[in-house]
C-alpha cells in the first residue's frame, strides 16, 4: 500500500474568490480528495481521480460530459465508463465541446462533439466511447506503445505516442507520413519533447533542447524558435508565450501571426523565485514557487503586458498548486498535499501497519 497525497479542487466564477468544491454524496466528497487530473472545455469540467473514477460538471449539450440527456450538471456528477478494467487514468484533456482521456497506457476514450472527427472516430453519444484501432485515422497503436501526451484545441485532438510519434485529428490536422503519423514528427526521436500543445491554428512542440517546432494544417513540422527557456500555449486560443534563455526578464507574446516583447516587470526574476508560465482559455499568468498565481488583467489581454494581479495564494503550508485552468466563465485550481520523497516513503511504510497510519511526519526535503 502506498500513501496517496490529498487534494482540494477550488472553483471561481470571477477569478478572484475561490471556494472548495465538495459534494453531499460522501463517496464523491472523499474522491475529491484524490483528484489526479482536471481539464475543462469552454463550459464543462472533467475530473479523474486516483481511484480511477471520472466525474463531470457543466454543460452537456453535445454530451461532452459523457452523460445522458443534454442538460447541464450543476453538481459534480459521476460518469460511468464502460470499462471495468481501468488500471490507471493517465491523461485527460477537453476541447470546446469534446473530452478525451487515456487509460491503461494506450486506451483512448472520447465523448462529445465529433463533427470534425476530433474524437478519433467515436461518434457523439450519451457516453464515453472507446476509440478502436480502425478508427484511429489509419493508425494502429501497438500493445507495447504508450500514449505519453494528449492535447485538444477547439475542434481537434492530438496524441503523442512513445514521446515522439504524433497523430492528430479534427479540423486542424497536419499532413501524414506513410505510417499515419503527422509528417515531420520523426525529428522528435532525437530532439525529445518537453511540451506539446494544440493551439487553435497550429500545433506547437517545445523540446528539451530549447527549440519550438510548429505544424499547420497540411504542413510538416518545422523549426519555429530556438534558444527558448519557457514556452506555453493558451488553451483553445491562438496566443502563446515564451522566454528566451538569454533574456530571463522578458516574456514574448505571440498570436500565431507576430510576436511582441512584453515585460515581466521583475515580479519574479529579481527575487530569485521559481516560477512557471501558465496559459489557459482566458488568462495568462505566472505560478510562483507552486504557491502563488498571478494573472494578466483580462481587460489588457490584447495589449502590452502589465503587472499581473494576485489571483490566488496558498496559505496552507501543507498544500501546493498542482494545476490552474479556465473555461469561459469558470476558473479551477487543483491543490495537492505538499509531500516530499522522504515523507512519501515513510508514510507508505507506515501504512502497512495501520497502527501508525495517522502519524504526521515533518521532514524538510525536496518537493516530490
Amino acid at each position: 500500500m502506498s500513501y496517496q497525497r490529498k487534494t482540494k479542487l477550488l472553483q471561481s466564477v470571477d477569478n478572484t474568490t475561490f471556494t472548495e468544491t465538495t459534494s453531499d454524496d460522501v463517496n464523491i466528497k472523499n474522491d475529491l480528495e484524490k483528484v489526479k487530473l482536471i481539464s475543462c472545455g469552454v463550459s464543462h469540467l472533467i475530473i479523474a481521480t486516483f481511484s480511477n473514477n471520472v466525474y463531470g460538471q457543466g454543460q452537456n449539450g453535445y454530451h461532452q460530459l459523457g452523460l445522458e440527456g443534454s442538460h447541464s450538471r450543476t453538481e459534480i456528477t459521476p460518469i460511468i465508463v464502460n470499462n471495468k478494467n481501468i488500471r490507471s487514468i493517465d491523461h485527460l484533456e477537453c476541447g470546446f465541446y469534446h473530452s478525451v482521456f487515456i487509460c491503461n497506457s494506450n486506451e483512448i476514450y472520447c465523448a462529445g462533439h465529433s463533427y470534425f472527427g476530433q474524437t478519433f472516430g467515436v461518434r457523439e453519444s450519451n457516453h464515453f466511447g472507446k476509440a478502436t484501432s480502425d478508427s484511429l485515422t489509419s493508425l494502429n497503436i501497438k500493445e507495447n506503445e504508450v500514449i505519453t501526451k494528449v492535447s485538444c484545441s477547439t475542434f481537434a485532438t492530438l496524441l503523442v505516442i512513445d514521446n515522439w510519434k504524433i497523430i492528430s485529428c479534427g479540423d486542424r490536422t497536419a499532413l501524414k507520413n506513410k505510417s499515419g503519423y503527422d509528417a515531420g514528427c520523426e525529428i522528435f526521436q532525437t530532439d525529445q519533447i518537453e511540451y506539446c500543445k494544440f493551439g487553435d491554428l497550429k500545433v506547437f512542440v517545445f523540446t528539451k533542447s530549447g527549440k519550438v517546432y510548429t505544424s499547420s494544417p497540411n504542413e510538416v513540422y518545422t523549426l519555429f524558435l530556438e534558444g527558448i527557456s519557457k514556452f506555453v500555449v493558451g488553451h483553445m486560443n491562438t496566443k502563446y508565450y515564451y522566454m528566451k534563455l538569454a533574456e530571463e526578464d522578458t516574456i514574448y507574446k505571440g498570436d500565431n501571426i507576430a510576436s511582441n516583447k512584453v515585460q515581466i516587470n521583475n515580479i519574479c526574476t529579481n527575487t530569485g523565485n521559481n516560477f512557471e508560465l501558465i496559459a489557459t482559455y482566458k488568462p495568462f499568468g505566472l505560478l510562483v514557487n507552486k504557491k502563488t498565481i498571478f494573472t494578466l488583467n483580462e481587460k489588457s489581454y490584447d495589449d502590452d503586458f502589465v503587472l499581473p494581479k494576485l489571483t490566488y495564494e496558498v496559505n496552507n503550508d501543507n498544500y501546493i498548486v498542482n494545476n490552474y485552468i479556465s473555461g469561459t466563465a469558470n476558473y479551477y485550481i487543483l491543490l495537492e498535499e505538499h509531500v516530499t520523497k522522504s515523507q512519501l516513503l515513510m508514510k507508505s511504510l507506515l501504512l502497512k501497519n495501520t497502527k501508525f497510519s495517522d502519524i504526521t511526519i515533518l521532514i524538510n526535503d525536496i518537493i516530490y
